[in-house]
């Protein structure tokens, strides 16, 4: 049997890429990809080239055109990163591939947050949601509490769509604790600090609570480390850590710095510069 698009004078349902409706669909839809990071991901302005194009051209040509762009985007070095990263790498992640032996399995119960800002909110309705007791901690009561009444927001708003049950969504927000003493992370399995990029601000977080960290654990950068006690584990990032007396030390301080360790940006008021 023909198929319908096969039959001469052939238009797609709706109408051409002219039409307005449409023109208007694919403008939204352009504008929504971009937003979304699409300029990153070659595969998404493909397939909207691939559908723009398909509704003008004959069908023929419109599939040897979506063979190309595949082939095209198949050969830049995203998708076989975005496939190593999000499907074999994921696949050993989740069963544990790299996990050091004699390392016993750790399960955080309570979890401490330092900035109720929005990364630290992302991470206590997540966490709340998972079954996690969260400790909410920011710089004072008012911070704190507006982080905790972000993350019931956000709660109610899931709720509100379906896609949250009433019950879960107790039951969350039931886990989730806002604080501005940092005594109240003394109970936790784990810490994360989600403050601003602010490099002298995380320095003075992570000297300020590294007695919550008992030996021999010690702040790390990236990854939980959890004391052989079962003691809570801190993690932070790479600024704190590197103030905190560990980590890796400045380049300029580094035996491999190289020839541009010692680089200074030439000042245009000096008279010397050409020299």
């Amino acid at each position: 049997a023909q198929a319908p698009w096969d039959r001469k004078g052939f238009s797609p349902p709706g109408g051409g890429p002219s039409t307005p409706r449409i023109m208007d669909a694919f403008s939204l839809a352009n504008g929504r990809a971009q937003a979304a990071g699409g300029h990153t991901i070659p595969a998404v302005p493909a397939l909207l080239s691939c559908v723009y194009e398909g509704l003008r051209l004959p069908i023929d040509t419109g599939l040897r055109l979506e063979r190309k762009l595949f082939g095209t985007v198949f050969a830049r070095p995203e998708p076989r990163a975005m496939i190593r990263t999000l499907f074999f790498a994921k696949q050993a992640a989740d069963k544990l591939a790299r996990r050091p032996a004699g390392i016993p399995p750790h399960k955080t119960r309570t979890l401490g947050i330092i900035g109720a800002g929005f990364m630290g909110r992302g991470i206590a309705e997540v966490a709340a949601r998972a079954g996690i007791s969260v400790v909410l901690l920011d710089r004072d009561g008012a911070a704190a509490e507006a982080g905790h009444a972000g993350v019931l927001a956000a709660l109610d708003a899931q709720t509100a769509r379906g896609r949250l049950a009433e019950d879960r969504r107790d039951a969350a927000a039931a886990r989730l604790t806002a604080a501005s003493d940092f005594a109240a992370l003394a109970g936790c399995d784990l810490v994360i600090e989600a403050a601003p990029e602010d490099r002298a601000l995380k320095a003075r977080l992570g000297v300020r609570h590294q007695h919550l960290v008992p030996p021999p654990c010690r702040p790390c950068a990236g990854e939980p480390a959890a004391g052989a006690d079962g003691g809570p584990a801190l993690l932070l990032s790479r600024a704190a850590h590197g103030a905190g007396g560990g980590g890796a030390r400045p380049r300029h301080q580094r035996r491999d710095a190289g020839p541009r360790a010692g680089f200074r940006r030439p000042d245009p008021q000096d008279p010397h510069r050409g020299e």
